[in-house]
């Protein structure tokens, strides 16, 4: 619920809630009226009923610092569409390595071939981002190295 809480938070920041489109204003109701559905059914609607307020909706949640909510966006964004292809392409022209490490992560996992191109075209980005992580110590015992097989034992009969 945080992430929903946060989200109608930066709606109502940018001042969506007050404008007279009754466009805009449905959407905004079935997300008040929903409050179970997830991003991957959101998504879905967004694109097949209300692509058009992309401009409007869109940009405010990417603009937050929030790192869940912008990995969210980044998880369901749509690289074959020009405006989202857009933001990610804006995104990854002003990344910061570190900072923002779990976006550029979750770019890197999607293996998009026109994400990948931009993400390589900044030097030094990706191998940045792919810095091995140390094992975090846990009470689980590391997990054992793969034996070789193991050759069956051969029998010899004995001479009589």
């Amino acid at each position: 619920m945080f992430i929903r809480d946060l989200v109608k938070q930066r709606w109502a920041d940018v001042g969506l809630y007050r404008r007279k489109d009754a466009r805009l204003q449905s959407f905004l109701k079935h997300v008040d009226d929903t409050p179970f559905e997830c991003w991957e059914e959101y998504a879905a609607l967004f694109r097949r009923d209300y692509y058009d307020l992309f401009d409007q909706v869109v940009p405010p949640l990417m603009a937050t610092d929030d790192k869940l909510l912008r990995t969210m966006l980044l998880r369901y964004v749509d690289p074959a569409k020009p405006k989202e292809l857009a933001m990610v392409r804006e995104f990854v022209a002003n990344a910061d390595p570190v900072a923002d490490r779990p976006e550029l992560d979750v770019l890197i996992a999607r293996k998009d071939k026109t994400v990948m191109k931009d993400l390589s075209a900044r030097p030094g980005l990706i191998p940045a981002v792919r810095v091995v992580r140390p094992r975090v110590a846990t009470n689980m015992p590391a997990p054992k190295a793969a034996s070789p097989p193991r050759k069956p034992a051969v029998r010899t009969r004995k001479a009589k």
